[in-house]
């Protein structure tokens, strides 16, 4: 640039002695950006241009080079001072110049913000990328460009994520941001990673344009299948006789103690204390609604059945069965990206009642009931399948697409969910004491069986999948795969997956 300077003053010097009556203006301080005042194209506090026009900063603007328009229309735009240069043979630490080009688009959006100054373009040479391109500055990315001579019109360069469910692009931030004749694909998925998404635009507020754009996924993987069913029904603790669900005996005149019990997963039960000499026993705990089988009440025994039929406490009622899991929606979709929906899990079964205590007499303690039975612990949901996803879009308002090419392939199944754990017997009634004539505890009832989880959701294959605003497109092109199949398995499946060109998230 200097040495356009003193072009400028040298002819306009010559002009001056030669022409009589001409004097040339040279510029002032703020024509040179020494004012104190924003440069021409500097961004303001919005992050808007000063001057209205062509996002321009400290830079001067190449000869000829219309920054309105893509190298392919301006190549003189194609300039050291118009942006940095990204090439597949570029090194780390590289000047990011055409002659010294930078190796990826991470080293050259750092260079926009040096010392130079640099108007914010990226012009990136053809050739195979292996990089996770993110950005969230202001920038205008173009691609297209012959490695050799840099002039338009070579093949585009093709961005490959790093690793399986790395999104090769990913756009956010308040800035406006534009890319152009650039390729990215997504790995297919793995055993690490469910998905396989090309691109991810999330809580972008600024302007994103995409225009003549290849974004390619690959494979979902298939949801996976829990590899065992429900933890069986266990005792955790006891007391007062530790590690048993059985009822106490009676001792003497005293009747059994009340044996509490709580099971893995929490839940508890409780067999009815035995009566003293001369009293009822008391009632098992936790009462059941509609008791199972109907004379299992786990009620305490009375004097009076003790005495003529030498009846006890009634024995426990079986805990009902632990419900289904419900199946779940598609997905979410939320700021860092997509889920694949899995089933519920299963609930745990409830545990059994348990056996009431039998009556104490004639100088005799009624034995205790005994605890109900530990349930099983509900089954695992199947995980959803995974999706093949073009274009993955969370709340951002101002994108658009312009002759975009979108391809997806197979989504992954749903995985089944699996069958919950089988509740155990409750425990063995207390006897009465050996003295006197005093009646034995109930039986627990048995633990209800653990319910089976849900499948999972089938993967979705989708070009553009959003939530938020829908982006703006024109002269899209979408090759598709094909949807997942839902999850099955003793409970309820889950939904289908779904392909379509678009389809959005509430």
């Amino acid at each position: 640039m200097r040495r356009r300077s003193l072009i400028t003053l040298t002819l306009c010097a010559t002009f001056a002695f030669t022409v009589s009556g001409v004097a040339c203006t040279f510029g002032t301080d703020c024509d040179f950006g020494k004012c104190d005042g924003p440069k021409v194209g500097a961004e303001g506090p919005d992050g808007s241009s000063t001057d209205g026009g062509a996002d321009v900063d400290a830079s001067p603007i190449p000869l000829g080079c219309d920054l309105t328009k893509d190298p392919k229309e301006s190549p003189k735009c194609i300039d050291e001072d118009a942006g940095v240069f990204v090439s597949p043979n570029g090194k780390p630490g590289a000047a990011g110049t055409r002659t010294d080009p930078v190796g990826s688009i991470t080293d050259a959006l750092p260079k926009l913000d040096g010392p130079k100054g640099r108007i914010p373009r990226i012009y990136v040479c053809a050739g195979d990328y292996s990089e996770n391109v993110s950005v969230s500055t202001k920038v205008d990315i173009f691609g297209g460009l012959d490695c050799a001579s840099w002039a338009p019109g070579a093949a585009k360069p093709k961005f490959t994520a790093k690793a399986p469910g790395d999104f090769a692009l990913k756009i956010t931030g308040a800035r406006d941001i534009s890319i152009t004749d650039i390729a990215f694909a997504a790995q297919a998925a793995g055993q690490s990673a469910a998905n396989s998404i090309a691109a991810f635009v999330t809580e972008a507020s600024g302007n994103v344009r995409l225009a003549r754009v290849d974004l390619a996924a690959l494979e979902g993987a298939n949801g996976a299948t829990p590899a065992a069913p429900g933890a069986d029904g266990a005792l955790m603790s006891s007391m007062p006789t530790p590690g048993t669900l059985d009822g106490n005996m009676g001792a003497g005149t005293v009747g059994g103690a009340a044996q509490a019990c709580t099971c893995v997963g929490g839940k508890t039960s409780t067999g009815g204390k035995g009566g003293d000499d001369n009293k009822d026993g008391e009632a098992g705990k936790l009462a059941v609604a509609i008791p199972d089988p109907p004379t299992a009440t786990g009620a305490g025994g009375s004097r009076t059945d003790c005495i003529n039929t030498s009846a006890g406490g009634r024995p426990g009622s079986k805990g009902p069965a632990g419900n289904d899991g419900e199946p779940s929606t598609l997905g979410s979709l939320e700021p860092a990206g997509w889920t694949p929906g899995g089933g519920a899990k299963g609930a745990d079964g409830a545990a059994g009642q348990g056996g009431g205590g039998g009556a104490g007499e004639n100088g005799g303690g009624g034995g205790s009931g005994g605890c109900g039975g530990c349930p099983g612990l509900g089954g695992e949901g199947g995980k959803g399948g995974g999706s093949s996803i073009a274009l993955l879009v969370f709340n951002s308002p101002k994108l658009s697409l312009s002759t975009v090419t979108l391809s997806t392939k197979s989504a992954g199944d749903g995985g089944n969910g699996i069958s919950g754990g089988s509740g155990i017997s409750g425990g063995n009634r207390g006897l009465a004491s050996a003295v006197g004539a005093a009646c034995n505890g109930g039986g627990g009832g048995a633990g209800g069986n653990g319910g089976a989880g849900a499948g999972g959701a089938g993967g979705v294959s989708v070009g553009i999948l959003y939530k938020g605003p829908k982006p703006t497109s024109e002269g899209v092109t979408f090759t598709g795969g094909t949807k997942g199949a839902p999850g099955g398995g003793p409970g309820k499946p889950g939904p289908d997956g779904q392909a379509a060109q678009e389809l959005e998230i509430k």
